[in-house]
């Protein structure tokens, strides 16, 4: 976690100390589990994170934060990633960090 948290810092310009890049946290369901039974979400929150998401519902593009993708290498999960920049005009994020959950891609 703290790779795919800590890792996913802010990319387009340096921080002032004690200052928060805000990002999103977007998650499918066996994600979200794993999220959870290692984190609160205070501890999430106090790492940048302002909202986590789940891949599968609709979402509402937020082009002034980063996203951060934490997902399951399922066929599924990667068709909805990548229904996220099917319209290029309208992106979702402002920088995108993907993340697979494990190493092997299943139902692909």
């Amino acid at each position: 976690m703290n790779e795919v948290i800590r890792g996913s810092g802010n990319t387009t310009k340096k921080n002032k100390p004690g200052q928060v890049e805000w990002r999103v946290l977007v998650v499918d369901n066996l994600a979200m589990r794993m999220v959870s039974a290692c984190c609160k979400m205070h501890e999430i929150a106090a790492e940048g994170i302002t909202l986590v998401e789940d891949l599968h519902k609709h979402r509402e593009p937020l082009p002034t934060l980063d996203g951060i993708y934490l997902v399951t290498p399922t066929k599924k999960s990667v068709d909805a990633l990548m229904r996220d920049f099917d319209i290029p005009s309208r992106p979702m994020y402002r920088n995108v960090h993907v993340f697979f959950t494990e190493g092997y891609i299943s139902e692909l």
